[in-house]
């Protein structure tokens, strides 16, 4: 359930009724950016109050960096998984339903009798988790319809965003970076300490082509965006997925692809081969002085080499 697509349909929407009508006892929050975070825990505040026995977890990288001062600080949250999540919370919800021991949910905090309990990140994803993942499932999700048709920025005004075309949709591609740019906090060094990961894993071309294909036959999306690029000295594993890409659909998708460091000409045919003529490279030097991106951003190039 997406809380801005409910209030854009239905201002008096709340998220507290919806839990207390449909008689849910588990809600979790993605608290994954920062600027996230008092509309999350306000809101998780406000569920509480009136569903007392409702279970509130949350996840993302946010949460995860100030997971024990978020549990130091507001009692009504109930667990955070720490790191990657998709097994633990499937884990927990388990070990909630049968009343069994939390010790056991990987990457888990908890309270027992008021003291904080961090039990060890020990998942993270590797390949053929990733591969076997249902990323995004549609149907699923509460007003879909309405939800592809948003816009980057939600605008409230608009009248009727059912009217729009369907936007493009985001498809991961792997997990992890051998970066450490000085502005994000999902290098290498940060994902070492949020999720325990060393490495980078990335999802099968077929698993990649299939959901692909299933949001474009059965959402209408011909639009993909993808923002992977974690090891611009060896892309042999995304020009695999491309190569796939290629294989099934004939260029004929479009794509955004976002980059950390240039592109070689090895990447750029399969990208051509891949997509239509209409996709896009996105490209950031981040800084214009070249000593300041040398120090800052990991995968750095010089301006005569941004501008071949």
């Amino acid at each position: 359930i997406h809380l801005g697509i409910e209030k854009y349909i239905n201002k008096s929407f709340k998220l507290s009724e919806y839990v207390k009508n449909n008689k849910i006892n588990f809600i979790a929050f993605s608290l994954q950016w920062h600027s996230q975070s008092y509309d999350v825990i306000e809101t998780a505040r406000i569920v509480k109050e009136s569903n007392p026995n409702v279970y509130i977890a949350l996840g993302g990288f946010t949460s995860s960096f100030f997971a024990e001062e978020i549990m130091q600080n507001y009692p009504f949250i109930d667990y955070i998984i720490k790191g990657e999540g998709e097994i633990p919370i499937v884990k927990l919800v388990d070990t909630i339903n049968k009343k069994s021991s939390l010790k056991s949910v990987p990457n888990l905090l908890w309270r027992e009798n008021s003291k904080i309990i961090f039990n060890d990140t020990t998942y993270t994803a590797g390949n053929n988790d990733l591969s076997n993942f249902e990323f995004f499932k549609p149907d699923r999700m509460i007003n879909y319809d309405i939800y592809s048709k948003a816009g980057y920025i939600l605008d409230y005004s608009e009248n009727s965003l059912s009217k729009n075309p369907s936007e493009s949709h985001g498809v991961t591609l792997g997990r992890g970076c051998l970066g450490n740019c000085l502005w994000c906090g999902g290098g290498f060094n940060a994902q070492k300490k949020v999720a325990n990961r060393t490495y980078i894993s990335y999802r099968s071309p077929k698993s990649v082509t299939e959901e692909i294909r299933s949001l474009q036959q059965g959402h209408n999306i011909n639009i993909f965006r993808f923002s992977f690029d974690p090891n611009p000295k060896d892309r042999t594993p995304i020009i695999e997925i491309l190569n796939e890409i290629s294989k099934e659909f004939n260029g004929a998708i479009t794509a955004g692809y976002n980059m950390d460091g240039l592109p070689d000409k090895d990447f750029l045919n399969a990208f051509k081969l891949a997509f239509s003529d209409n996709s896009t490279l996105l490209l950031s030097p981040v800084f214009a002085d070249e000593d300041l991106r040398k120090k800052y951003k990991s995968f750095a190039y010089s301006n005569s080499e941004f501008e071949e």
